[in-house]
């Protein structure tokens, strides 16, 4: 099915990597998928939601969260009005690392799936929730610790107001993932393999494999894929550092394995993903 992917020059400012828009679609909005994380909060009217694997009807109360390369659209919209909050994934490696502590984020924003999580929240979150959102609707230059901030606290509180996350491993997050996750993302470019790092947290390699699975729906090596191309997306950004650089710092030296490996997160060649970028960046200034 033919989709539509927003990049994060149509949607941050300059140097900025949080958005929060309110809008209403009506009728249909079309499939589509971001390279950044989106989280979703209905606020008013329905729809029906489409993602790879299920249509649900969502409406005041639906919260949706899309990581990079899920893809949802909303089909007969009424009054629909929603909450569009996004933030590139870099910060959850950042200012945003803590959040690795709380099992049921963890679980959100760690975690994969063919289709995004979407679950329901009382009315009373509802409006506390929109409440933290609607400040962030607009930005000025310079305010970005004051966003993250903020952002910190609407994370924060849609914690509280969550249903467990569904994992036999729901509580605190495993002490090997935790350390695994840290050691990954503290030393992108090392050529980590499985069996080392289950060493280094003391378990088999097989033990760590099933932490994984349960905690965030992935292996220790898929993890380790997903850094290395969000870092690298992120680095195409921000840097003019060639292709074949930027795969030596998150660890992918070999140039056609870098090329598969982000075009398979991306959908595009990482010097298209560079120039779609770039060009989207200028448009938006000559306007």
């Amino acid at each position: 099915m033919a989709r539509y992917r927003y990049v994060r020059s149509e949607v941050f400012g300059p140097g900025d990597a949080i958005n929060v828009v309110k809008e209403g679609p009506q009728g249909v909005c079309q499939p589509h998928d971001h390279d950044f994380i989106e989280i979703v909060l209905t606020v008013g009217g329905r729809a029906v939601q489409e993602t790879a694997v299920r249509r649900v009807p969502i409406r005041r109360g639906t919260v949706t969260v899309l990581r990079p390369g899920h893809w949802h659209a909303y089909l007969q919209c009424q009054r629909l009005e929603i909450y569009n909050c996004c933030f590139g994934p870099e910060l959850l490696r950042h200012e945003l690392a803590w959040l690795v502590d709380d099992p049921k984020l963890t679980w959100l924003l760690w975690g994969t799936s063919e289709s995004p999580p979407i679950f329901e929240l009382k009315s009373g979150a509802v409006s506390r929730l929109g409440a933290l959102l609607e400040p962030m609707r607009t930005r000025s230059e310079g305010d970005r610790g004051e966003r993250v901030a903020r952002l910190s606290l609407f994370l924060a509180t849609l914690s509280r107001e969550l249903p467990a996350p569904p994992s036999t491993t729901a509580g605190k997050m495993q002490p090997a993932v935790l350390k695994t996750i840290r050691m990954v993302e503290g030393d992108l470019a090392r050529p980590w393999t499985v069996r080392e790092l289950a060493a280094a947290c003391g378990c088999s390699p097989e033990y760590l494999i099933r932490l994984f699975r349960q905690t965030i729906g992935m292996t220790p090596y898929a993890y380790i894929n997903r850094c290395r191309a969000e870092r690298a997306a992120g680095l195409l950004l921000r840097t003019n550092a060639s292709v074949a650089e930027i795969g030596e710092q998150v660890g992918w030296g070999e140039p056609c394995h870098f090329a598969r490996r982000f075009r398979r997160q991306y959908g595009t060649p990482a010097t298209r993903y560079r120039a779609q970028m770039r060009g989207a960046a200028e448009r938006a200034v000559a306007d």
